[in-house]
């Protein structure tokens, strides 16, 4: 019983990094930053269906901005014009 309570817990901290919350602000930063991008669904940033599972570009913005939930337009703009448009838009 230990073991899985052990195993379960694992999984929950594996899984805590991956996490995040969709924000409609970051998708009105990277539509006015990408307008030329067809598709600026929710893809861009997270996979399946959760908006709470970021795929690598989403990860990569949030490790870049360098906190959870930044509502700092400017730095956002310039963290999406360095990783350049999604390869995930679909």
């Amino acid at each position: 019983m230990c073991h899985l309570r052990t195993t379960a817990l694992l999984f929950a901290l594996w899984l805590m990094p991956h996490t995040a919350l969709a924000d409609p602000l970051y998708h009105k930063v990277y539509t006015e930053t990408f307008p030329k991008v067809e598709k600026h669904r929710c893809s861009v940033c997270h996979e399946g269906v959760s908006k709470r599972v970021c795929n690598p570009y989403g990860l990569s913005v949030h490790e870049r901005l360098g906190e959870r939930r930044s509502k700092d337009v400017l730095a956002i703009r310039r963290v999406l014009e360095e990783l350049g448009p999604s390869p995930y838009s679909k």
